[in-house]
């Protein structure tokens, strides 16, 4: 400004009062922004040890953040393999695939896949019922999770697909020897704690899927948590369907399957089992479009069931929040390949456990909390600062 003010700005006709006036205003709002910024890092260091930089610039550039939070364990991850001359692998850790696409485990889905389908490999992303308590705390832990996929022993008869609708939660499960996989849908309700359907299963003998199919724009916020009425209320139809399952017999098994390698990955599983024929298509987005549930009704008529999942991800919250279509016309094609593919086959389910990892448990209440006041915090100030210089300016 001095510089300014030396050179041109006396033969531009600027007085030194205004350069004196101007510099004022820069100064008062970059230390009213300074002093804001200093606040809100107080206010969220006091419910978790993240700094609001390292939030703001991870939200900003989505890139893959580790959160120095969380309590070291070891979630096993369950590996469902289907296998009729090539392989698909289906890997379900109890890992929750987020926060967020910045941050811990937001691009787990999608780093799994990848790894998956790698050179003649082909795999998918199951999501399990957990909530957010389950997020990883440093991305790089997906190579653990990785590392625990195993190689189940597979059988060659598996039991019809059985369906039970409980009004607040319905059921879909396949036995396969002494093994079972379970698929879940609850009409309003977002995630689980871990504890409510498994608290007393054996894991490597049972695999629950959360479809996770709610609209991708409208998704519900409820958590149901472990020990309450409703869970329990729940885990009594779980045990009641299990039940059910149980006596179903066994038959020879077949399947097809196709995977789509997208912005958003898909996968399309065709199974024959006694004349019944089911179809399951999943895509790695967090709750599913129209255009997905319009191809799924239109495939109704040809198979006994057909199920729609999505994987959870949080890899692009801004993204898929903005999401209104699929890319259908891949599905679809995917969809006949792997009709076209049906052949006997066999499935199995292992279970392995991971090397020690961080996942965020109840500091995730604390992230939550500081995302929050990040974001009013700013907002608000961002307004009080505009009505400051409105004011300085001219009164």
């Amino acid at each position: 400004i001095a510089a300014f003010y030396a050179f041109a700005g006396g033969d531009l006709g600027f007085s030194t009062y205004r350069h004196v006036f101007a510099f004022a205003s820069l100064l008062i709002a970059a230390g009213f922004l300074v002093s804001v910024l200093a606040l809100v890092d107080y206010l969220i260091r006091s419910n978790t040890d993240v700094s609001a930089f390292a939030l703001t610039s991870g939200i900003l550039r989505n890139d893959r953040e580790s959160l120095d939070l969380g309590v070291e364990a070891e979630p096993a991850v369950e590996t469902l393999a289907i296998d009729n001359g090539d392989r698909l692998t289906l890997a379900a850790p109890w890992v929750h695939p987020g926060p967020l696409g910045g941050f811990g485990g937001g691009q787990l889905s999608g780093n799994v896949i990848d790894a998956l389908n790698g050179g003649d490999g082909h795999g998918f992303f199951l999501h399990v019922p957990c909530t957010h308590k389950e997020d990883l705390s440093n991305p790089t832990d997906a190579e653990k999770i990785l590392d625990a996929v195993g190689d189940p022993e597979r059988a060659d008869r598996a039991s019809r697909l059985v369906h039970e609708d409980y009004g607040e939660i319905e059921f879909y499960g396949r036995r396969f020897g002494d093994k079972e996989v379970v698929f879940l849908h609850g009409e309003g309700i977002d995630d689980y704690d871990t504890g409510v359907f498994t608290r007393d299963v054996d894991g490597s003998e049972l695999l629950v899927v959360d479809l996770h199919k709610h609209d991708i724009q409208d998704g519900p916020t409820k958590e149901v948590q472990y020990g309450s009425s409703e869970a329990d209320r729940l885990k009594r139809h779980f045990d009641d369907f299990r039940e059910r399952l149980a006596e179903e017999p066994l038959h020879g098994y077949a399947a097809g399957f196709e995977v789509v390698r997208d912005d958003r990955d898909m996968v399309a599983v065709a199974e024959s089992v006694d004349g019944q024929d089911v179809l399951t298509m999943g895509i790695d987005t967090n709750g599913v479009t129209p255009d997905i549930r319009e191809l799924a009704a239109g495939y109704r008529g040809e198979f006994d069931e057909v199920l729609v999942f999505s994987t959870d991800t949080h890899a692009s919250v801004h993204e898929l929040a903005n999401k209104t279509r699929s890319n259908v016309e891949a599905l679809d094609a995917a969809v006949q390949r792997a009709i076209d593919d049906v052949s006997p086959a066999t499935i199995g389910l292992a279970s392995e456990k991971t090397e020690p990892l961080k996942l965020l448990k109840n500091d995730y209440n604390g992230l939550v909390f500081s995302v929050n006041i990040l974001i009013r915090l700013t907002v608000i100030a961002l307004l009080a600062l505009y009505v400051l210089l409105v004011l300085w300016l001219f009164f």
